[in-house]
């Protein structure tokens, strides 16, 4: 969306936020572009965010959060339920899931990291071991497979049908 386009809803929904129009909020954002929902919390002051925030619907949401700079999604993140936390983080992709947990105040950090799945820990645990300038610190653990038997056309019917799969730039 248009940076003007962006703005100009994003005055929308403060004033419809300033007038508690809630369900409205939650209409215009179903319309809304993860990255320009991102793009607007940065604008908005912490109450406008968070209020923003609540409102977004959590499939949407994960994908807002893996559009925000790991900071702000942190932050966001701590004021909610530690069991909610968990569900979000447990479908966010690992690699941005370990940026948030990166920046999370250690104690809660480690908190989620307990209460996940011993899988979704050790998976976790081994991204945060590397430092986040190196390669094994910006990896994921994430991949797309296919049987050595796929045809092109299955394969490309793979690729649509794949949700999780994320920059899939060539198969072997």
């Amino acid at each position: 969306m248009q940076r003007e386009k962006v703005l100009r809803l994003m005055d929308t929904i403060v004033k419809l936020l300033r007038r508690s129009a809630y369900a409205n909020v939650r209409n215009v954002v179903r319309r809304v572009t993860p990255e320009d929902l991102a793009h607007m919390l940065t604008l908005m002051n912490k109450r406008e965010q968070w209020q923003l925030f609540t409102l977004i619907e959590d499939d949407r949401l994960i994908a807002v959060i893996e559009e925000l700079d790991p900071e702000l999604g942190a932050e966001l993140l701590t004021k909610l339920p530690l069991e909610h936390n968990l569900d979000i983080l447990r479908k966010m992709s690992s690699d941005d899931a370990t940026e948030i947990l990166r920046v999370l105040p250690e104690d809660l950090a480690q908190t989620l990291l307990a209460h996940m799945a011993d899988a979704e820990s050790e998976e976790m645990s081994g991204l945060l071991s590397h430092d986040e300038d190196t390669a094994g610190g910006i990896m994921t653990t994430d991949f797309f497979a296919l049987p050595q038997s796929a045809t092109v056309r299955e394969a490309i019917d793979a690729l649509h049908e794949a949700e999780e799969a994320e920059m899939v730039f060539y198969l072997y």
